[in-house]
């Protein structure tokens, strides 16, 4: 979940603007386009002209922050951490603080995602730490219980779960995030005490029963969620995609294609990049290549896509299964550039030098 100035900004500038500002632009002016493009949607755009803007203030603070959280919508997670790096800085000062909390929080989302939940852990305890913008606690708190469990410090999540449930009793995900961490801990009579606490919650909406059905899937009685998940599904979008996660989890891969199908066709779909990802996997095991290229290239042309790398791999996958080894070739080659550590790509890349 969630929050230095290098020889690379440069060419990743050129890579990621595509609304280039004027070098005769002030820093000011060209920040506050961004942090528009930002409030927009349009996080390729925002992550350009932050960019920009920290190349002619690398010392501001505030510039990197944004530009970091620019970043981490467009994916670019070990740039978006040294961005948040450069905005830390020492002294008490309220502004200061208050940047300092907002960049380890920032660091913290960047290492999360980039599956470092270690680091991610220690940036979370920093932002914690510090006594300003309390309103962000919380979300911080929420990641750091994550990272708890991650990293299976099971007793810490159990104390802070148990903390932030009576802060907010209503919130499902506090109590099934408990009852992972008793789980771990093997205290099954504790887990399931925890989710049948969950279940006396009053459903006044669509979205409480959504989080009914998933506790239910946490007490491993799947076809209570399935039935649950079917009557909302028409009125709450995010029941089709885990449904999606429960067939894909059966491995009835027809009904899970459609299930995330039907979710990506909503318009208030959120999750597209990590549910475009779980379709391509089900059209390239079922082997619907073509298909599966299809949703790819359409997640790929998003502003926002966090989970490029996986996507891309997948990309090539699909089209040399589907005998287009001239493309998977290149597109390996694209990939490779990009991610030149991946030993599995490399020896594919191999293979199709070959073909």
């Amino acid at each position: 979940m969630k929050h230095k100035l290098t020889g690379c900004l440069a060419l990743t500038l050129i890579a990621i603007s595509g609304t280039a500002c004027s070098s005769k632009d002030s820093a000011s002016s060209i920040y506050d386009k961004g942090v528009s493009y930002l409030e927009e949607g349009k996080y390729t755009d925002a992550a350009g002209s932050l960019g920009e803007a920290v190349e002619k203030d690398p010392d501001n603070s505030e510039y990197s922050v944004y530009y970091g959280m620019a970043l981490i919508k467009t994916g670019e997670y070990e740039l978006a951490a040294e961005m948040f790096d450069q905005a830390i800085k020492d002294g008490s000062k309220k502004k200061v603080q208050k940047l300092n909390k907002e960049a380890y929080r920032g660091k913290g989302i960047a290492y999360y995602n980039q599956d470092k939940k270690e680091e991610a852990l220690s940036c979370f305890e920093s932002a914690l730490a510090i006594d300003v913008l309390e309103d962000l606690d919380q979300d911080i708190k929420e990641y750091l219980g994550e990272c708890y469990l991650a990293t299976k410090q099971y007793d810490k999540a159990i104390s802070l779960y148990s903390e932030l449930i009576k802060t907010d009793k209503k919130q499902y995900s506090y109590y099934i995030n408990k009852a992972k961490a008793e789980t771990g801990k093997a205290d099954t009579k504790a887990s399931k005490d925890t989710l049948n606490a969950a279940l006396k919650l009053k459903q006044k909406t669509e979205e409480d029963k959504y989080n009914t059905a998933l506790v239910h899937y946490y007490l491993e009685d799947k076809d209570q969620a399935v039935s649950i998940l079917n009557d909302i599904k028409d009125k709450y979008s995010d029941a089709y995609a885990m449904l999606g996660d429960i067939y894909l989890e059966k491995k009835e891969y027809e009904q899970a294609i459609a299930s995330y199908e039907a979710y990506l066709s909503k318009e208030d779909a959120k999750d597209t990049s990590h549910i475009s990802l779980k379709l391509s996997n089900c059209l390239i095991t079922t082997k619907n290549y073509k298909k599966a290229i299809v949703v790819i290239e359409d997640a790929l042309d998003g502003q926002t896509i966090e989970y490029k790398q996986q996507l891309m791999y997948n990309e090539v996958l699909a089209h040399e299964n589907n005998a287009d080894f001239e493309q998977a070739y290149a597109l390996a080659k694209d990939y490779m550039k990009e991610y030149p550590e991946d030993i599995k790509m490399a020896r594919e890349l191999v293979f199709l030098e070959t073909r």
